[in-house]
């Protein structure tokens, strides 16, 4: 899963906009707009920002944004990781 992608599931699953999504963890809507349309990489400093006021396992973020799963078992990691930060994310609604 990429990066834009994987901020957009979790702005989403909180029903934020972006300048709402941006306001929570300091960063201005642009540039969350451009990481969601995968036009910019989030900065190790944004990456931080999103795991912590959303609580999410950085070994959770590490595994959805990892490119070294084997292709074979790749989806297979995805949707586990997916299904379980779906989990997270509603456990924190």
């Amino acid at each position: 899963m990429d990066y834009g992608k994987l901020f957009r599931i979790i702005r989403a699953s909180k029903n934020l906009s972006q300048k709402e999504f941006g306001d929570i963890i300091g960063l201005n809507y642009s540039y969350v707009s451009k990481i969601e349309s995968n036009k910019r990489i989030p900065s190790k400093r944004a990456e931080k920002k999103v795991l912590k006021k959303f609580n999410i396992p950085r070994s959770l973020y590490m595994l959805l944004t990892t490119n070294q799963i084997p292709k074979r078992e790749g989806k297979t990691v995805q949707k586990l990781g997916s299904t379980l930060l779906n989990i997270i994310l509603e456990q924190k609604k």
